[in-house]
């Protein structure tokens, strides 16, 4: 069995109690998991997407799948679907220190995703920032469409600089 295809350990080094992580099926961060057993999981294991929530027997993710792999794996359980998504697995995976963008400077591109996206972030920025901890804070309430916060964490990654190095 491949290291990717190892089962996932328990890892609890990571969680603040922020919940500010992308969160799957289970509660577990995603990023923590990452980090803790080195193994990238399909959408079919974590129950999350960067898009549409497809990744069901039926599902558009299913069915593009079925398509593409001839129905090899209709029938297979979640652990057992092909992972990709990244390079040359198995991957080394590690944490960075992130991004954050200022309002003023994520002011400066309404053309990049849109106006709405600019006043979005605006309305969750804390002091004037933006960081994946505060967008997924705002995700945490409950209160913003998740499809829009997506749009404004693309923006940060798109235009923010790092954190490495800041106290």
């Amino acid at each position: 069995m491949s290291p990717c295809r190892s089962k996932p350990q328990v890892y609890s080094g990571c969680d603040d109690g922020s919940r500010s992580g992308r969160l799957r099926t289970g509660g577990r961060q995603i990023m923590c998991e990452l980090a803790g057993d080195g193994v990238y999981l399909s959408q079919f294991v974590t129950g999350t997407s960067n898009g549409g929530r497809t990744a069901h027997p039926g599902g558009d993710r299913w069915r593009w799948e079925s398509r593409i792999f001839g129905g090899a794996y209709d029938h297979a359980p979640a652990e057992e679907r092909p992972v990709y998504g990244a390079r040359r697995l198995p991957c080394r995976v590690g944490w960075h220190s992130g991004f954050r963008l200022t309002v003023e400077h994520l002011r400066r591109h309404p053309g990049y995703r849109g106006q709405e996206y600019v006043a979005l972030g605006a309305e969750i920025a804390v002091d004037g920032l933006l960081d994946p901890r505060i967008i997924g804070a705002a995700a945490g309430t409950g209160r913003y469409d998740s499809q829009g916060l997506k749009k404004v964490r693309h923006c940060v990654a798109r235009f923010g600089s790092s954190l490495a190095g800041e106290k």
